[in-house]
C-alpha cells in the first residue's frame, strides 16, 4: 500500500488531507513539526512526504534536505501560500516533485498525489526492465565462459550500472593464502586499487568477507562501531561490500561506491547488487575452470610436441641407416649401420 506522511502545523489541514487520502486507499500518517516528521521518517518507511514550508522556528527546506540526503527514494510535495511562490520554485530545484498553492482544491491535491505514484510505478517498471537486461549480460558471460578478466569487467560494469554507483572494485579470494586481491576497479584511484592485497577482516571489504554478509556504509567510518579504528575512505559518501558466494564457498567481494552522487545507497540498490554478486560468483567460478582447462590444453600440446620430436629423431636415424645399408657392400660398415638401427629401436 502506498504510504504518505502529511506534515503541517495546522491540525485541520493534516486531518483533512489524511481523511481524503485514506478514502482513496492510501496509508497515511501525520506530523505537526519538522522534528516529529524526521522521527517518523527514521522509524517508518514512506513513499511520499507532503509538507508545508512554514513552521514556528523551522523551515520546510530543512525537511527537504533531510529527505534527499537520508531517503532519496522518498518523494516530496510542497504545500505553500501565494506569498511563498519563490520558495516553491526553490523547492523544485532542490528536489521536490511538485508544489501546491494554499488554499488548494482537493481534486487538484489528489491529481498531484496520484500522478506521483503513477510515475513512481513507471520508474519501477523501467528499473525492473533495466535489471533484467543487466542480469542477461551476466548470464551471457557465464554461458560463453569468457576469460576471467573479461568476466570480471562485465560483472563490475553491470553492478555499477544497476546500483547507480560512481565506481567500485572486485577482490578475488585466494583460499591457500587466505587473502583478497583486487583484480579490477573503476572510478577514482582505480589504478592504485588494482593489485591491492587485503587480509580477511581488514577494511570494509575484508570485513564483508569475514562475516560472509553484505556491508553498507555511509559517510565517516568513525561513526560506525563495526569499523572503530579504521581509516576513513577519502571522498566515499556511501559504499557497498557484498561477498560473492557459491553456497558456503567465498569467491570474492564486490565493492561499490558513491563519490559524486549525494544520495546514499538504498535497500533496492543493495538487492540489485546482491543479485549481480551471486550470479557473478558463478561466472568467476566457470571462468576459473575455463582457465584451468586452457592451461591443461597447452600442457597437452607441449607434451605431444615434445614426444613427437623425440619420436622423429630416432626414426630419422633408423631410416638413414637402413638406406645406407642397402648401398654399402662393405661388411664392417654394414655391421655399424645395423648397430645404429638396433640402438634406436631399444
Amino acid at each position: 500500500m502506498n504510504k504518505v506522511l502529511i506534515v503541517d502545523d495546522e491540525e485541520n489541514i493534516r486531518l483533512t488531507c489524511k481523511k481524503i487520502l485514506e478514502k482513496k486507499g492510501f496509508c497515511v500518517d501525520t506530523a505537526g513539526s519538522i522534528k516529529e516528521a524526521k522521527e517518523k521518517l527514521l522509524t517508518d518507511e514512506f513513499d511520499l512526504v507532503v509538507t508545508d514550508m512554514r513552521f514556528p522556528g523551522e523551515s520546510g527546506f530543512e525537511l527537504i534536505g533531510f529527505v534527499k540526503r537520508k531517503l532519496p527514494q522518498t518523494g516530496i510535495v510542497v504545500m505553500t501560500g501565494y506569498a511563498d511562490i519563490y520558495d516553491a520554485v526553490r523547492c523544485m530545484k532542490e528536489g521536490a516533485y511538485d508544489y501546491m498553492l494554499k488554499p488548494f482544491d482537493m481534486e487538484e491535491f489528489l491529481r498531484v498525489i496520484n500522478r506521483f505514484f503513477e510515475e513512481k510505478g513507471l520508474k519501477k517498471a523501467i528499473s525492473r526492465l533495466t535489471d533484467t537486461v543487466s542480469l542477461y549480460k551476466i548470464a551471457l558471460a557465464i554461458a560463453r565462459i569468457k576469460p576471467l578478466d573479461e568476466v570480471l569487467d562485465v560483472i563490475l560494469d553491470t553492478a555499477i550500472e544497476v546500483a547507480s554507483a560512481d565506481g567500485g572494485s572486485i577482490a578475488l579470494y585466494d583460499e591457500e593464502k587466505d587473502l583478497l586481491i583486487v583484480r579490477v576497479a573503476r572510478g577514482k584511484d582505480s589504478d592504485i586499487a588494482v593489485g591491492k592485497i587485503l587480509k580477511v577482516g581488514e577494511r570494509v571489504c575484508g570485513y564483508a568477507a569475514m562475516k560472509r554478509e553484505p556491508v553498507v556504509i555511509h559517510g565517516d567510518l568513525s561513526d560506525d562501531p563495526r569499523f572503530k579504528g579504521f581509516k576513513a575512505y577519502d571522498g566515499i559518501k556511501s559504499g557497498l561490500s557484498i561477498p560473492m558466494m557459491i553456497q558456503d564457498e567465498l569467491i570474492g567481494v564486490l565493492n561499490l561506491k558513491r563519490t559524486e552522487k549525494e544520495e546514499i545507497f538504498t535497500e533496492d540498490d543493495l538487492q540489485r547488487a546482491f543479485i549481480i554478486a551471486e550470479i557473478g560468483a558463478l561466472a568467476v567460478s566457470n571462468a576459473r575452470v575455463f582457465e584451468k582447462m586452457r592451461e591443461l590444453d597447452e600442457l597437452k600440446s607441449h607434451f605431444l610436441s615434445t614426444v613427437s620430436h623425440e619420436l622423429r629423431t630416432p626414426l630419422t636415424a633408423i631410416k638413414g641407416a637402413a638406406d645406407l645399408s642397402e648401398k654399402v657392400k662393405d661388411e664392417g660398415t654394414c655391421l655399424k649401420l645395423k648397430d645404429i638401427i638396433k640402438r634406436n629401436t631399444m
